[in-house]
């Protein structure tokens, strides 16, 4: 990818492309005769340097978003790709930190995702990186033949979250054996599509009200033992909790149930078919859910199913007090409270 770097000076700008481009010198525009005058040549071959050297990072930082986060932009499969980065505040920058990637739903970006899930203060606290991919068009390629997801069924998500794990590397210090995925709805989907298909990369995943393709869930055998966490509510009005049909999907939409996809996860990791269950505090009677906590601990990985009673296709714990959003739970921090303990062997 070629970039063309703009630099500001006395509020003229010189525009400089690297070698190779398809312009065949260096052109300075908008420079009066007297700025060149006064600008000496050893700054302006310094001044080209950086811009040389800037050409050669991985990666653009765009902008900054919330406190502690930019936004930034890779090259994967031919395509510019965009997340959002959250460095915590506590992190040792000379300890390698765990780096937790987290997925939107249909519709959704990076940015609202930031918000909604509130791990940038959960990062601060603990000292982890969290990165808040976009999906091409606001969907994920998440194994679905759906037709509203044409426009992703050419796209290999999976490998964008390999190219992002890579450039989050490359600028800061991460463990190998503590990166994580979660997501929610099709952010659900593609978190366990990353489970089936980069076992060798993450070493736990959390996906919240999102199962798999029906025509896709077969693939259930990851090469490498990986902890799985999985959130569902029993009154999901769009990912039904039982398997079916996914809205206004049709045959291509259809889905396993949320008690499937954790038995074919079970049966995929060698963990015990018997589960250790207990029921959650009731800490909000006014929300209409009960959580009960299902874990299957084996040598090599966990499968544990937090099943909410009464629970509606959204984020535990989220902003709003609707009836079925579970309040008797933290989705983000439970979340990570698993990851935490679920490293790589």
């Amino acid at each position: 990818m070629v970039v063309a770097h703009v630099f500001n000076l006395n509020r003229k700008r010189i525009i400089f492309r690297p070698p190779g481009s398809a312009w065949t010198s260096n052109i300075i525009n908008n420079m009066n005769v007297s700025l060149l005058l006064t600008i000496r040549p050893r700054a302006v071959a310094l001044l080209l340097c950086v811009a040389v050297l800037a050409a050669a990072l991985p990666r653009v930082c765009a902008q900054t978003t919330a406190e502690g986060s930019t936004t930034e932009a890779i090259q994967s499969g031919g395509l510019e790709r965009a997340f959002v980065l959250h460095v915590g505040k506590t992190i040792d920058p000379t300890r390698p930190a765990a780096l937790v990637v987290v997925l939107h739903g249909s519709g959704g970006n990076g940015k609202q995702m930031e918000r909604a899930t509130g791990f940038d203060k959960i990062a601060d606290r603990e000292g982890f990186i969290v990165a808040y991919p976009s999906g091409i068009g606001k969907h994920w390629n998440d194994g679905r033949r759906a037709l509203r997801f044409d426009v992703v069924k050419d796209v290999d998500d999976v490998q964008f979250l390999r190219d992002l794990v890579a450039a989050v590397e490359k600028n800061h210090k991460v463990d190998a054996r503590r990166v994580f995925c979660t997501g929610m709805s099709n952010g659900g989907f593609m978190s366990n599509r990353a489970g089936v298909e980069a076992s060798d990369l993450f070493a736990a995943i959390a996906p919240v009200s999102g199962t798999l393709s029906i025509t896709y869930a077969d693939r259930i055998k990851s090469k490498f033992a990986i902890s799985v966490l999985v959130i569902h509510g029993t009154k999901d009005g769009v990912v039904p909790y039982q398997g079916g049909t996914i809205g206004a999907d049709g045959p291509d939409g259809m889905c396993l149930g949320a008690p499937e996809i954790v038995t074919k996860w079970v049966r995929a990791d060698h963990a015990p078919q018997d589960a250790i269950t207990r029921l959650l505090p009731d800490t909000d009677p006014d929300d209409g859910c009960r959580v009960t906590e299902s874990v299957h601990a084996g040598p090599e990985a966990t499968v544990e199913f937090l099943s909410i009673a009464g629970g509606i296709h959204a984020w535990p714990g989220g902003g709003s007090k609707k009836q079925g959003i579970c309040q008797d739970i933290d989705g983000s921090e439970i979340i990570w409270g698993f990851f935490k303990v679920h490293p790589k062997p």
